[in-house]
């Protein structure tokens, strides 16, 4: 049950790292050490569902939760502490690198790792310099909510691209917060009625999300088991650069916010910053000693 405990908190966490700009929900839990376990379990959901919810349900439960948590309260305390905030992820993100690098640090490197290691930060710093739009739509398709049910799915699996940035890039990120806001606001009202034709419209996105997780979960842990260094390399790469995706995506969203009260932000963002490195370090710290156990 302990256990549990500890997988709920960390879904929570990676939840609202799936949500939250300039996030990605995959760099979360590389983070607290859970992605191999989690893409695992992902990939054989189908295969061994008893199994995987048992020994997992803390983690799924924590992610749902995490994700209506930034859809409810985060984006609310990003819009009015973007500079605490902003710095508490980047802290969250740096803090384990160290512990990362110590996997590959007496290890041969080929160049084919050097280049995963540059590729990924290059693919990174590129994507936070795409401007993203957060366009409304009145309507989306069935087909399309599917689809793009999908592409949310590669954020979430693929660590180290912002599925709300990819979403506004799109152009669709405002219209499903509407939708979901819709929904939580219909189920606390008993609305019946609301809460179905909300429900109808989000589950063309549902199902997109669940296949394209599944399928792309599949595909990154033979990577994993076929390439663990190489893998390794180009995660700390993507470690390094995600805290320039981070600001760069927060400044481009929160800049004008950040000018009030500059000084005082910047030094509670600064102690925000410790903070985010000692927590992201101890919840990677607690799944080290859970595998131990």
């Amino acid at each position: 049950m302990k256990r549990q405990l500890i997988d709920l908190l960390k879904g929570i966490l990676i939840g609202i790292g799936n949500i939250a700009p300039g996030l990605s929900g995959g760099v979360i839990a590389v983070v607290l050490n859970v992605y191999d376990r989690l893409i695992n379990g992902i990939k054989d959901i189908f295969k061994h569902p008893i199994k995987i919810v048992k020994s997992m349900w803390g983690l799924l439960v924590g992610i749902v939760i995490g994700a209506l948590i930034s859809f409810v309260v985060i984006i609310k305390l990003i819009e009015l502490f973007p500079i605490p905030l902003m710095m508490l992820f980047v802290g969250f993100i740096i803090g384990p690198i160290p512990q990362i690098y110590e996997k590959v640090k007496h290890e041969k490197k080929t160049f084919i790792d050097y280049f995963a290691f540059i590729f990924v930060i290059l693919i990174i710093v590129s994507l936070s310099l795409v401007k993203s739009e957060s366009g409304s739509f009145e309507s989306v398709s069935p087909v399309a909510l599917f689809f793009i049910g999908v592409i949310a799915a590669s954020t979430m699996i693929i660590p180290g691209i912002s599925g709300t940035a990819i979403l506004m890039v799109i152009g669709v990120f405002t219209y499903l917060v509407e939708t979901i806001n819709g929904l939580l606001d219909a189920g606390l009202a008993f609305d019946i009625s609301l809460i179905f034709d909300y429900g109808v419209l989000l589950i063309p996105f549902g199902l997109g999300l669940v296949i394209g997780m599944v399928l792309l979960a599949k595909g990154v842990s033979k990577l994993f088991e076929k390439y663990t260094r190489t893998m390794n390399c180009a995660i700390i790469g993507l470690l390094i650069s995600c805290p320039f995706s981070i600001i760069s995506t927060m400044i481009d969203d929160y800049g004008s916010q950040m000018q009030n009260y500059l000084v005082l932000n910047v030094i509670i963002g600064a102690i925000a910053l410790v903070a985010g490195a000692m927590i992201s370090i101890y919840m990677s710290g607690l799944e080290k000693k859970n595998e131990q156990m």
